[in-house]
């Protein structure tokens, strides 16, 4: 039997792990589907321990409250500021597409952010910075 459950609360779903009854909060969706699939990645997380690669994902989907209280009950906490800025920026591109695919942002202006984009990561590979943890205010001046 699945420890980790959800239930609907409202419009939002919300998981319970029966094991933990502090481990109690709200996966950010009114989609069941999509309440199902992140309760079951939260299991398999849980059970393959805090250097699974599913937290980093997890991390991205769920709400933040959700996800630190989480992260602090299995130990996974230092992965929350192991995000990469090749990471950010191809997350930041996709939903530029989406954006000008929709008709909310013109393509010049998307031509514009992946030109930044692009001479900010050759800036950081430069200075040997990967880490978004890393990008400090001083870095950012350096920049500029």
């Amino acid at each position: 039997m699945c420890a980790m459950k959800y239930r609907r609360r409202g419009r939002v779903f919300h998981y319970d792990d029966s094991r933990h009854r502090s481990l109690r909060g709200s996966l950010g969706t009114s989609n069941k589907e999509a309440a199902e699939l992140l309760a079951n990645k939260l299991e398999v997380a849980a059970a393959a321990g805090p250097t699974s690669p599913i937290w980093r994902e997890l991390s991205r989907k769920l709400p933040k409250k959700t996800f630190d209280k989480i992260a602090r009950f299995y130990g996974v906490e230092s992965l929350i500021l192991d995000h990469t800025w090749d990471e950010l920026a191809s997350e930041f591109k996709k939903n530029a597409e989406y954006r000008v695919e929709a008709g909310k942002l013109n393509p010049r202006t998307k031509e514009h952010y992946d030109r930044v984009i692009r001479r900010f990561t050759e800036f950081l590979k430069r200075k040997g910075i990967s880490l978004l943890r890393d990008i400090t205010e001083l870095v950012i001046e350096d920049f500029e």
